[in-house]
């Protein structure tokens, strides 16, 4: 809480003041840490979904292919309106994305990317369904979201959940475009 005029004028500085003028590096850098390592998780868990998706369907028909891959598709996220906030891919942008090769290409993508200013220290992972025919649609409820503020094992621990249940939905409207 604030006490004085002082302390009020002290953290509006923090907020539009700009990086130069009092905030801490330390904020960005902690929760960067956080959504890489989220990230990281992330294409393991993309890669397992591969691996289990190859045994259960992709030997059983020609047709089928998966492949994990360190990209997305570049775009989507400025769209206006999409996203509940204006990503800030310029200071931070990552994605993991699993290919489904059929008589199309389609891709379930997980993207992290800044919200806001760099110093602000606040990160946005979605999780989207892209269609053959480039139809984008979110697969997760909401976006989950990183701070410096949280340490690393309860956003893990968060995150685990998040990406499981967008996972299942975007198989589900994978399931509905065939």
């Amino acid at each position: 809480p604030l006490h004085t005029v002082g302390e009020a004028i002290a953290s509006l500085k923090k907020v539009v003041g700009g990086p130069t003028r009092g905030l801490d590096p330390s904020v960005w850098l902690r929760a960067k840490d956080s959504a890489d390592r989220l990230m990281e998780a992330t294409e393991k868990r993309l890669h397992e979904l591969e691996m289990e998706l190859t045994k259960q369907i992709g030997e059983e028909t020609q047709e089928l292919s998966f492949t994990t891959v360190a990209a997305g598709i570049e775009g989507w996220s400025s769209r206006k309106g999409f996203l509940p906030y204006e990503p800030n891919i310029k200071d931070y942008n990552q994605a993991r994305s699993l290919l489904i090769r059929a008589i199309g290409r389609t891709m379930i993508t997980v993207e992290a990317h800044a919200i806001g200013s760099k110093y602000r220290g606040l990160f946005g992972i979605v999780v989207v369904f892209i269609s053959e025919s480039a139809n984008v649609e979110l697969a997760s409820n909401q976006p989950f979201q990183v701070n410096y503020a949280e340490d690393y094992s309860n956003s893990e621990r968060r995150f685990r959940v998040w990406l499981e249940e967008a996972l299942v939905k975007a198989l589900v409207l994978w399931r509905k475009s065939l």
